[in-house]
């Protein structure tokens, strides 16, 4: 079985889950068996989620994956977003084009940036891209529907939220290590990035080995490496990298 979770395309050969078919990835259960899924596809949906909710839906759906299934991941780069937009090498570039190029989402796999951020430099710019908050209403005071709200504890919404984390490569490897995947890599885009390829993104494989050590769940890797009680012992644990 090969699932697209957040995708609209129709693929001989897969399933396609989605809101538009009532299925959450952060809500709801994978509705399939453990053990039986051989490829699961995310593109930019990761980023739409805070990253304690990716740490717990990236557990489940480890569950989901057979022995040797594979997960790919796309999302924006927040290492490449930010030389794009801070590196000195770059401001001659964005002096001359005052953003446009962030206006223009066949450029940059962002989304669409409101002119009103590019008003005030790259700094405005970060924040449209990275955290996406926007007021829940637009210029005529209409509601505007939006992936996640912040609220108040009366239930008024005072923000609408659509970028919810910022990924760069060596945290998305130490989580996806940390919740059980192993075989991590870095790509450039596949065949299955169809109408995905822009700039700015990241790009991540990651497996489920055979007969793996470890079963899985981020508590669970926690737990195993006594990571919490060394912490407060006052031992910081490293990095976790790849074996």
């Amino acid at each position: 079985m090969k699932i697209e979770i957040g995708g609209q395309r129709e693929m001989e050969g897969w399933v396609n889950l989605d809101l538009k078919e009532g299925f959450n990835v952060i809500l709801d259960e994978l509705p399939v068996e453990d053990n039986s899924v051989e490829y699961l596809y995310m593109s930019h949906v990761i980023e739409h989620m805070p990253m304690r909710t990716a740490i717990r839906v990236l557990s489940n759906l480890y569950r989901k994956l057979k022995s040797g299934g594979k997960i790919r991941i796309l999302c924006p780069d927040f290492n490449q977003l930010v030389h794009r937009l801070f590196n000195p090498s770059m401001v001659e570039v964005e002096n001359q084009t005052r953003f446009d190029p962030w206006l223009n989402p066949d450029a940059w796999k962002v989304g669409t940036i409101p002119p009103l951020y590019n008003l005030f430099g790259a700094l405005s710019v970060a924040n449209a891209t990275f955290l996406t908050a926007h007021e829940p209403i637009n210029t005529k005071g209409e509601p505007i529907e939006s992936d996640l709200y912040l609220t108040l504890p009366d239930g008024r919404r005072i923000a609408g939220v659509t970028h919810a984390a910022c990924w760069n490569a060596e945290l998305l490897e130490q989580i996806l290590y940390a919740c059980g995947y192993r075989n991590i890599e870095v790509t450039g885009f596949e065949d299955i990035d169809k109408e995905q390829e822009r700039k700015g993104q990241l790009c991540m494989n990651a497996y489920k080995e055979e007969n793996a050590a470890h079963k899985g769940g981020f508590k669970e890797f926690i737990e195993e490496n006594r990571i919490f009680e060394n912490w407060m012992a006052g031992h910081r644990p490293m990095m976790m990298r790849q074996k």
